[in-house]
């Protein structure tokens, strides 16, 4: 495609499927709502036993592993 031509119907085509196809991500963090929503609930207002089972089962599981490179490498980016 050439500077300041129209896109062709091709590319349209491609833009508008790319456009109505779902990001896997965005699909997964809604689906995923609900029990952050849960596991926050706890630890900001649960007493510290829930608190602690709440975080060894994050722990155990590698989530908070996870989360702290993923904070990490934004920090470096």
């Amino acid at each position: 495609m050439m500077p300041n031509q129209p896109p062709t119907k091709e590319v349209l085509e491609k833009r508008r499927q790319k456009a109505e196809a779902p990001d896997e991500r965005f699909e997964e963090a809604c689906h995923k709502l609900d029990e952050a929503e849960y596991y926050l609930d706890i630890l900001a207002f649960g007493d510290s036993y829930e608190r602690a089972e709440v975080v060894n089962y994050l722990l155990v599981d590698g989530r908070l592993d996870k989360l702290k490179e993923k904070i990490n490498g934004r920090d470096a980016a």
